[in-house]
């Protein structure tokens, strides 16, 4: 049985065309010349059928097996018949329809195929004692040795030119020759193999003869053209109407190579495509010219002998087919888009015209805790929460299926008893015929929200209920209609009761004195901050004048105040105050004054009390608490001395208030046997009286514990500092006491005295610092207030 086999040289093709191949034909043999152990590897790896060999002596030809010859044969992709299951060097000579010869270095014909001693019809006996140019009518032996030059000085390994064989009966016909050095340059041997290019020169004759045909054929690509190719590439013919649209002129192309024509880019893809191309198959790519987008596909023509005639090359306009495809593209993408969003953030799902869930995504699964295949089958009931009405779902299917969107909140029950509640839209899908197909629901989570605003309605009821114990009313004004309403509560406040009318009756409620004022500050036009605050004075059915106080929040749309809503309470009582404390007060200094001196005479006379109850008692701890005491009051009693001085109102000069403070202290405890002294250097700023009472409490704390525990027995310098360092200020205090023990130190850290200085410390957002080390230092960073 013969086998169909086809020959080709290895960088004529590649894995992909070898796997084309065998597709079409599992049983084809396919026979590689000048192949490599790299490109076996290559072939193993990339697929276990068809079957891959080298070509080894007595090799037996099987079906859907790839033969690699490591010689550098000269194939042209020609597939033909073998009757014989071995393949030799003597099959292969037999085995190819092109003329072969094994010459020696001076051209002399040492072998020749069957091919060749048929071809010329000379016997292999008359062909062994001739020499190459004896067959040749264009070339002499001198033009042969130029010609093969470049092969005796390794320049080149082959070369390849066309001439004419003259047969034993003196008839002539065309080739293309290429021979190749198989030796090394003092033993040269040459395979040279020559290819009937008969045919080619029928077609270039026939494709002259019969251009209008082939023309007319061309006018059929009205946006793209047809091409015929040699085995170089050279324009056979070439037409189209897609040349005008470049403003081309194909005649001109003919005998033109491809490569002077074409960009590198679109020749370059040419040639793989050659390359791709193995027996019959075809092999399309797409190329680029301008704005326009091509098809290009790629077709060897065989003769009836399975010799290479010529390529068929056709190139189509395919620039608005891919703009479709991109454009469909980007509908698929955006449509996976959304529905990805979807899947990300909705419940979605999909019944039929039943109402029988046909589909449903991940997130409704979540939520209603079903796995997919217990909702599939199933309608919505199975999440029925048994709080919506009869009517409620007859209204919803009454909707949808007129082809209407139906949207509401819903509340669901989940498969473990739990509720989740959800915004649902459910929107009817259409067919073809513009009947009802399916219904596509889609539902958003408002668990939270609807947990909010059920608490926001427990809020409202108790603020309600605080509001009428608190005596505060709740009033309104819609600016477009100029109503105003005011609650019941308003009764408990002027005994005028409940209220609600156009804006000008409700004005008659008020003192005359204010009707102007009030209804300016209320004119829609002059209401610009989103909220107010005013008070007016109100006249009761009884004649008693209130003062009362309005405060609201401005609702806007698109730039207009629409409605204010607001509080209102009765501040006649505070008036009253105000009234009072005016008329006592020449001015707000002065009052402020008198309320510190008093202040200070009080703590003044706390502190008499204090120590005539010291001087009674002979209990020591009791003195020595008595003592603490009256340090701290001391503390507070020198700011509120200091108030009396004060201009600005509100703060004092901390280096002064510190002064006087650490001297009350050394004084209070100084005695006959201890003596103490103060350096004292204190920024001369003013402080905030909070700021400067924490700062004084604490210098109290610190220098009591300095004098109780520094100089047990004989007294000893204590310093005070209060400095800017940058952004902070930095308060210190030290001694060069004997320091505190362990056991007291332990026991100073969860004292009151340590607890009230680190509360002071917090009190001025500051940082403290201990260090016990000839002596004891208290370091204190913070940050003074703005005032």
């Amino acid at each position: 049985m013969s086998l169909q086999v086809t020959f080709i040289e290895k960088q004529n093709c590649d894995v992909k065309g070898i796997i084309q191949l065998f597709s079409q034909n599992k049983k084809a043999v396919l026979v590689i010349s000048n192949s490599t152990n790299a490109f076996l590897k290559e072939l193993k790896a990339a697929f276990e059928k068809p079957k891959v060999f080298y070509v080894k002596k007595d090799t037996k030809l099987e079906p859907g097996t790839v033969y690699l010859v490591p010689g550098k044969y000269i194939f042209n992709g020609q597939s033909i018949l073998v009757d014989t299951y071995t393949i030799q060097w003597e099959d292969l000579m037999k085995s190819t329809e092109n003329e072969l010869f094994l010459l020696d270095q001076d051209f002399n014909i040492l072998d020749a195929n069957e091919a060749a001693r048929k071809n010329l019809k000379y016997s292999l006996k008359e062909l062994r004692k001739a020499r190459l140019f004896n067959i040749l009518t264009r070339h002499s032996k001198n033009s042969i040795k130029e010609i093969i030059a470049p092969l005796h000085n390794s320049k080149k390994e082959r070369v390849s030119f066309e001439c004419i064989h003259t047969r034993a009966d003196k008839s002539n016909y065309p080739v293309e020759c290429i021979i190749t050095r198989l030796g090394n340059d003092t033993e040269a041997t040459y395979l040279y193999k020559a290819i009937d290019i008969t045919e080619q020169q029928e077609i270039i004759h026939k494709s002259e003869t019969h251009a209008d045909h082939l023309q007319a054929l061309a006018n059929n690509f009205p946006s793209g053209s047809i091409s015929l190719f040699d085995s170089k590439l050279n324009f056979l013919f070439t037409g189209g109407e897609g040349y005008k649209q470049h403003g081309l002129d194909p005649s001109s192309l003919r005998g033109v190579n491809a490569k002077d024509f074409l960009t590198d880019e679109t020749y370059q893809k040419l040639l793989d495509a050659k390359k791709k191309v193995v027996s019959a198959s075809s092999y399309t790519y797409e190329t680029y010219y301008k704005d326009y987008i091509y098809r290009n596909t790629l077709k060897p023509i065989y003769g009836k002998k399975g010799f290479f005639r010529y390529y068929v090359h056709i190139a189509t306009d395919n620039t608005e087919f891919k703009k479709q495809q991109n454009e469909l593209l980007i509908e698929k993408n955006n449509f996976a888009a959304i529905n990805n969003a979807l899947d990300r953030s909705a419940l979605v799902s999909i019944t039929d015209k039943k109402g029988n869930i046909v589909h449903a995504n991940k997130p409704f699964c979540e939520a209603s805790k079903y796995k997919l295949h217990e909702l599939i089958g199933n309608n919505h009931n199975i999440v029925n929460s048994g709080y919506h009405s009869k009517g409620f779902w007859k209204d919803m299917w009454s909707t949808v299926v007129k082809g209407n969107t139906w949207r509401a909140e819903v509340k669901n029950k989940a498969k473990d008893g739990s509720y989740y509640w959800v915004d649902t839209v459910i929107n009817p899908i259409i067919d073809i015929d513009g009947k009802i197909a399916n219904f596509l629901s889609v539902r958003y989570l408002i668990t939270e929200r609807k947990e909010l605003e059920f608490n926001l309605l427990q809020i409202t009821n108790k603020f309600v209920l605080a509001s009428q114990a608190a005596g505060i009313g709740v009033w309104t004004m819609d600016f477009d209609t100029m109503e105003v309403s005011w609650d019941i509560q308003i009764q408990g406040i002027s005994e005028l009761g409940f209220f609600k009318g156009s804006f000008e009756s409700w004005l008659q409620f008020l003192h005359p004195l204010d009707r102007e004022n009030v209804a300016q500050t209320l004119n829609p036009e002059n209401l610009q901050a989103p909220e107010f605050e005013l008070e007016t004075r109100v006249i009761s059915n009884a004649g008693v004048l209130y003062h009362i106080n309005l405060k609201a929040s401005i609702e806007s749309r698109e730039g207009k105040s629409k409605r204010a809503i607001g509080l209102t309470w009765d501040v006649s009582r505070e008036k009253k105050v105000q009234q009072n404390l005016e008329e006592a007060l020449e001015d707000r200094e002065v009052m402020y004054k008198e309320l510190h001196h008093r202040i200070k005479n009080n703590l003044q006379m706390v502190n008499s009390l204090l120590y005539i109850r010291g001087t009674h008692t002979k209990n020591d701890e009791l003195k020595e608490f008595i003592k603490d005491t009256s340090t701290k009051i001391n503390s507070i009693s020198a700011i509120h001395e200091k108030l009396l001085q004060l201009s600005p109102m509100n703060q004092l000069k901390i280096n002064d208030y510190l002064v006087t403070l650490c001297d009350n202290i050394v004084k209070t405890y100084s005695d006959r046997k201890r003596t103490f002294t103060l350096d004292i250097n204190v920024v001369a700023e003013l402080f905030d009286v909070d700021t400067a009472l924490n700062i004084g409490l604490i210098v109290n704390e610190i220098l009591s514990n300095t004098i109780k525990y520094a100089y047990p027995e004989d007294g000893g310098l204590i310093v005070v500092s209060l400095h800017k360092r940058d952004d902070l200020y930095v308060l210190r205090a030290m001694d060069k006491g004997v320091g505190i023990s362990d056991e007291k130190r332990a026991n100073l850290k969860s004292s009151y005295g340590m607890q009230l200085i680190e509360l002071f410390v917090r009190q001025i957002d500051g940082k403290m610092k201990i260090q016990h080390q000839n002596g004891t230092s208290y370091t204190i960073k913070f940050k003074k207030p703005v005032v």
